[in-house]
């Protein structure tokens, strides 16, 4: 079994760019390599999560769909189960960066379902139906935010 969050944004960067970003907010700086050779897929890991990221070129997915978002990039945070809440709460530091640092519309989700946060049309919302959001993270999650009752996707 494992734990998965879902980064999606819409941005001018390539995937391999926009992996290093969320890293070197965190301060890290982990060798980014392809899945194999060839692939556009690329991953890089951290001391808790592993990120897999890749282009989206057809974004006809549920996260389009329901959310009306158009995302080019899209990062997979494969948490390590040893790492307690520390994966969660940088992977809020480094999605929480991008947002102040970069526009555009994303969304954070869990497994690929459950909607964390989006940003649309520069109004970020956060998902009101969980109980993901702790006082911990909402102290990570510094930005102007509405809450939202999302469904799962």
């Amino acid at each position: 079994m494992s734990i998965t969050y879902e980064f999606e944004a819409e941005t001018h960067f390539d995937i391999y760019r926009s992996v290093s970003q969320i890293f070197e907010f965190l301060d890290l700086s982990p060798d980014l390599k392809p899945v194999n050779e060839g692939s556009t897929v690329i991953y890089g890991n951290s001391p808790h999560f592993t990120i897999y990221g890749h282009p989206i070129d057809d974004s006809e997915d549920a996260l389009t769909q329901l959310l009306n978002l158009s995302p080019t990039v899209r990062m997979n945070f494969r948490v390590k189960l040893s790492s307690g809440n520390k994966a969660e709460e940088d992977i809020l530091r480094g999605t929480v960066s991008w947002l102040k640092a970069y526009p555009g519309n994303c969304a954070l989700l869990f497994n690929g379902e459950l909607v964390l946060f989006v940003r649309k049309a520069g109004q970020i919302s956060i998902n009101s139906n969980t109980d993901f959001w702790m006082p911990t993270f909402l102290e990570i999650f510094q930005v102007p935010y509405n809450k939202v009752p999302f469904e799962i996707l």
